[in-house]
Parts: C-alpha cells; structure tokens; sequence
C-alpha cells in the first residue's frame, strides 16, 4: 500500500451519557485547577560569563520564570566548593513590558521585591504577597548578578580549566531554553576555534548545564583568584610527620611505664601444684578469686558464689532441663537452706534480690518477676566484692593514674583553634565542622573500644595495639587530606592537628593498667591458675577436686566444665570420681566428679554450671526503639520557588 494513500477513517462509537458526563466533570477539573496547582519552568535561562584577569567569574544570571499557583517568589540555592567564596551583588526584576530594571532590596520577606539569604547558600526573594491571586502562567524574569572566585582548576603551568554549571540542577520544572554566552578578559587565551557561546534547549529538572574549557593564561601576574587557595605543598606532610611523632612519643612514655610496673614481664617461675593452689588461690573466696583475676564483677562472680553457697549448704539447688538442641534451655531451682541473717556482706542483698520474700527461687521465675523492671546479680555483690579485694595481698592499692592535663589542654587547643577558622572562613565552614566528627568516629571505634578492653590485661596488648595503630594511620589520613584540600588554612590544619594528637594521647592514656606492680603481680598467679585449670579440663582424668567447682566458674570456665562433663561425665559419674589424689584442704574427700552432686546436676544429668551461668546473668531491662547530568565541578546548586 503507498505510503501517501489515505488511512481508513476509524469506526464511530457511541457516546454514553454517562461518558458525556465524566467528560464534562472532567473539563471542569482541568479549567479550575491551572488556578490551585502549583507549577513552574524556565521560559529561559540566560547567562553572561565575564572571567577577570585576575581569575575572578563575573556571573550575570537572568531567569525568565513562569509560575502557576500560589508561589511567594523564587529561589537560588549555590554549590560552593572549598575555597571557593561567591559574593552576591545584586538582584533585580525585568519589567517585561519596558525592559525597565527594578532592583529588589535586601530586607524582609514579607515584603514583595525583597530579597534575603534563608541559609549559607540560598537566597530568596518574594513577587507575591500571601493575600494576592495566585499566579497564572505567569512570566516573571529576574536576573542575579554575582561574582566567584575560585571557579578554575590547575591544568598545568599557566594552564587552567573551567568545569563549572552554569544551570542548577535541583529545581522541580524544565528550562525550555539555556544560554550561556563566555567573554574573558585580556591575558585569557582559548584553543583555536573554540566556540564561547553554548545553547541547549528543553533542559529537564534534574539536568545541569555544564561547560568545560581549557584555558592558557598570558598576563604577567598569575591570576590569584582562579583557582582555590591552598596551603604550601610542604605543609601536608609537615603536619602528618608532627602527629606519627607525637604519636611514637606517647607510645614510648606508655612502654616505659608499663614496663616499670612489671606488666610486660613476670614468667613462670614455680610449677602449679595442689600446694601452691592452696597458697594461692584456694585461701580465697571463689567469688573474690574470680573478681580479682579480670579485675570484674560479672555473671562469673555471681555464679561462683551460687556454687560456693550450695556447696556450705545453705542453698539446695536443682536443674530442669526443658527443649533439645537449640531449643535447650535450663532452669535453676534454689532452695533457701539458712536464716537470711547468716549471709553477710555482699551475700545478704543477693539472696534477696533472687527469692524476694520467698524461699524458693528459679530462673524463669525472675524472669517473669523483674520483666518490667529488670534485674541486675551482679551490681548486688559488686560494691562488696570491690572492697572485700581492696583487703587482699597486691590489691590495696592502685598506680598513679596518667597526668590528662596535657591530653585536655591539646584538645581544648585543637577546638579553639578550629572555632576561629570557623569563624574566618565562611566558606571553608562546611569542611571544618566536619573535622571533628570525622575524627571522633574512627576513634570512638578502633581506639576508645580496644583502649579499655586492653587496660585490664596484664598483658597480651598486641592485638588492641594492632586496632589502634589502624586508627593512628586514620587519624594521619585525615591531617594530610585537611592539609592537601582546596580552601584550607593554617587555623584548619592547626586545630585538626592539635585535635588528633589529643585524641591520640588520650587512646595511650586509656590503654595504659591503673593497678599496682603487686597487682598485675597476683592477676598474673591468678592467671596461670586458670590456665591450669583449663588444661586439666581437657583431659578425661583431670587432676581436680569437686570442692574447687566454684573456682572454675569463678575463672569462667563453665562452658570447660560443661564440655568435660558431656564428654567424660558417664565414666566418673559411678563412683568416688576420677583423679583422686587426696585432699590437703579439708571440707570432703579428693576426686572429680564434673563438679558433685551438691551442685544439682554438674554431676547427673544436667550442668549446674551452665544453668548458675544463665541465672548470673539477670534479666535485661526493657528496651525502647524509636520508628521513625552530573554536576561540573563548580557552580550548580538548585533553583524554584517557595
């Protein structure tokens, strides 16, 4: 069929009332609603360029806009990057009929052609008072004159680019058409040929419209304002090298110390046996054996002292086992075997806080009995335990704390110095409000975290070391990006330094033990009690008596001791025990049995270990949650109304 022959006419349908009527309402609608709706677009965007000798772009920026609604005005939001600074000059209204210019004034919005920043980098300007008719495909042309320095980038000896947006992207309508018109001054030399007016049309929200240009610059004195500020090439790494040398000196002054309170050293020096168990760790109570060896209170604690009680009798205790597999779960029964009055100390406000006015107590009892309030055992035998271990052979005193004088006062300097470079450059603010942010948060994560947890380690600090060397190297990365960043000044990197090299001896500080030589002397016996308790745990016939059950949990062995007990619990669980060698402490016969019968099921058929554990641990206290084109690389931003 020829492509010029005539296309048949289509079939005619009927009209229903019903479709007339819809159409009618329909027509309605849309007649009425050009005067509710809010809508605009750029009939045009025309821009005249002028870049100076002295690198400065001298920007006239007229929007031809057409508003539909009830908009107070318009608005321009700026992309300002570091080192750059945009000064606005002027706003006026074009007087569509006579082209006559209306200069807006600074002052309150309230009033109609006014103009006023809202922020750092929107400026607004109102054209309709809240009383008046809404607009109506009305045209509306204002034009921004304004100034910015900085807009160039370093391509080479007296080479530069230009890579700047001369629309703005964020805007809600389209710009049916944009020109940009270039003109520089005397000393600016462009590539042959190349053209210094660029047009596009239908331009949609979401777009900008960039131009990118190499330019050679000619005149006798550099241009000072083409490209941001930055800092001597030196001072980056000047800046890095102070911080990795106050970084090794804090390290160092660390090390000393530590090493004068004999906490890198002190090896084996008598072999474990029963007797020096007695004298060493046997003298004590489990709960204060425990506290004393990881220097806390916790679940451990609470457990030891469950064991020691039922062990003396005044506690009966039984297990119920309920589910399978991961479905497991245990649930320790007490019973209250002596008068309150004979628990003293620290014991007293346990044995309360667990049966309450009762005698008998279990685990899923708490639970259901402290689901709104929560419930600590630990924080009830803390306060005594802490005192009972001030009264203990090593523990009497602690060491000297760190001076945190200096740490406070680099701080406080390095805060200073970035308040007043926040205060003097206005448009590097941005950047130096994040600074400190930007410091803290690797800090907080890989030095605050493994700072505390090696201060209480009596040795053993490479792998905290390793975390916080990250750390440093991360802290020495952000001096140097600080120092290398357009727009930077020596206030910037001052404080940035002074601030990390605060936050570094601050890490030292932490890490470094607050106990005595005597001390880490004891915790390092303590230490080599449980390993030999974790050894002996792995062998079928352990050289261990049930009367020592409370130390292992107090060591926070009970997973040990559980394991032992499924492993090789049947073939002790007959007789006397295994291992029995006889007993120099007194308070029942020698042997292992994975913990005696005493202890409601470390030895039959469940783990008093595991179950004392999970009643250790309290009940949690309730929880609350709450519910809740791409751009160059200058110029852009956004543009509406409001």
């Amino acid at each position: 069929m020829p492509t010029n022959a005539p296309c048949p006419s289509p079939p005619r349908r009927r009209t229903s009332p019903t479709a007339v009527a819809l159409a009618t309402l329909a027509a309605f609608a849309l007649a009425v609603t050009p005067a509710r709706a809010r809508e605009l677009h750029w009939a045009a965007l025309e821009v005249d360029a002028l870049l100076e000798s002295d690198g400065t772009l001298a920007i006239s920026e007229t929007q031809r806009m057409v508003f539909t609604g009830d908009w107070n005005g318009g608005e321009r939001s700026f992309r300002i990057f570091g080192g750059q600074e945009l000064s606005l000059r002027r706003i006026v209204r074009l007087d569509p009929a006579t082209g006559e210019e209306i200069e807006l004034r600074r002052g309150d919005l309230d009033e109609v052609d006014r103009w006023d920043w809202t922020s750092g980098q929107v400026v607004r300007w109102r054209s309709r008072r809240p009383e008046d008719p809404p607009f109506h495909r009305t045209q509306l042309d204002y034009r921004l004159d304004y100034r910015l320095t900085g807009a160039l980038q370093p391509a080479g000896e007296r080479r530069f680019r230009l890579d700047h947006d001369f629309a703005f992207a964020d805007r809600a309508g389209p710009i049916e058409r944009v020109v940009v018109r270039l003109r520089l001054r005397p000393g600016w030399e462009l590539p042959p040929g190349q053209a210094t007016t660029f047009e596009a049309t239908n331009l949609p929200p979401g777009e900008g419209f960039v131009v990118r240009l190499e330019l050679a610059y000619t005149g006798e004195v550099l241009p000072a304002r083409a490209t941001p500020p930055r800092l001597p090439p030196w001072a980056p790494g000047s800046a890095v090298a102070l911080l990795l040398a106050g970084v090794a000196t804090f390290a160092a002054r660390l090390v000393r110390r530590e090493r004068a309170l004999g906490r890198f050293g002190g090896g084996r020096t008598t072999p474990i046996d029963r007797a020096w168990l007695e004298a060493n760790v046997l003298t004590l109570r489990p709960e204060v054996v425990g506290a004393a060896w990881d220097r806390q209170v916790g679940s451990a604690e609470v457990a030891a002292l469950l064991a020691r009680l039922t062990g003396e009798g005044k506690l009966a205790s039984r297990v119920e086992t309920r589910g399978a597999w991961i479905f497991k779960r245990e649930n320790l029964h007490l019973e209250l075997r002596a008068a309150r009055e004979s628990f003293t100390d620290y014991e007293r406000p346990l044995i309360d806080g667990l049966f309450g006015a009762e005698d008998h107590t279990d685990t899923e009892s708490l639970r259901r009995r402290y689901r709104g309030t929560g419930f600590d055992p630990a924080a009830k035998i803390r306060g005594g335990l802490e005192s009972r271990l001030k009264r203990i052979r090593g523990f009497e005193a602690d060491s000297p704390r760190p001076d945190w004088k200096p740490t406070a006062a680099l701080i406080a300097g390095g805060l200073l110095l970035l308040g007043v470079a926040f205060l003097l450059h206005a448009p590097s603010r941005g950047a130096i409000g994040a600074t400190v942010p930007t410091l803290l948060f690797p800090w907080l994560l890989l030095g605050l975290v493994p700072a505390l947890v090696g201060q209480g380690r009596i040795g053993g600090l490479a792998g905290p070391l390793i975390v916080i060397g990250f750390m440093m190297a991360l802290l020495a990365a952000v001096v140097g990006f600080i120092g290398w960043m357009p727009g930077a000044s020596w206030l910037h990197l001052a404080g940035t330094l002074l601030f990390a090299l605060g936050l570094a001896r601050a890490t030292f500080n932490l890490i470094a033990t607050r106990e005595s030589a005597a001390s880490l002397a004891r915790r390092r016996e303590l230490a080599r009690a449980r390993d030999h308790f974790a050894r002996q745990l792995a062998r079928p016939a352990p050289d261990l008596e049930d009367r020592w059950f409370p130390y292992l949990l107090a060591f926070g062995l009970a997973p040990q001791v559980d394991r032992w007990f499924r492993r090789f619990g049947d073939a002790a669980s007959g007789g006397a025990g295994v291992g029995s060698r006889g007993s120099s402490g007194g308070g029942g016969g020698g042997g292992w049995s994975g913990g005696g019968g005493a202890f409601g099921g470390a030895g039959a058929s469940a783990s008093f270990a595991a179950a004392a554990t999970t009643m250790s641990a309290g009940v949690a206290k309730p929880g609350s949650s709450g519910g809740g084109g791409g751009g160059g690389s200058s110029g852009g931003g956004g543009g509406g109304g409001w």
